[in-house]
């Protein structure tokens, strides 16, 4: 149950705090310095319509989704990363947590998918 609980604090982490964090910073030019890197998509994101920009904040929450989905499979030896397929281990509290990563974050992922 480790596993779950982990994978799904990640996946609220990403998703319900750093996703959300980009779409009302992105969504603001006040909130963009000029010599930040961000503020050029900032600039492409003024001119798009606001289905244009949802299509982007949701090819965002996918790509977020995928790197996080990729690092927790290699943590349960499911996903094999080239020159870096060793074994992982990852501890929470002094416990070996692995196996389930991928799939209890997924499921917490389409869960979402559906309210």
């Amino acid at each position: 149950m480790l596993d779950k609980d982990v994978s799904e604090a990640i996946y609220n982490e990403l998703i319900n705090f750093n996703l959300k964090y980009y779409i009302n910073s992105l969504s603001n030019a006040e909130n963009i310095n000029p010599n930040d890197t961000c503020n050029s998509i900032v600039n492409i994101l003024l001119n798009l319509n606001n289905e244009q920009k949802e299509v982007f904040f949701n090819f965002l929450k996918t790509v977020i989704i995928d790197t996080a989905s990729t690092i927790l499979g290699a943590i349960d030896g499911t996903t094999f990363i080239k020159d870096a397929d060793g074994e992982y281990i990852l501890k929470y509290n002094n416990e070996d947590i692995q196996g389930c990563l991928q799939d209890y974050f997924l499921a917490k992922a389409e869960e979402d998918e559906y309210k």
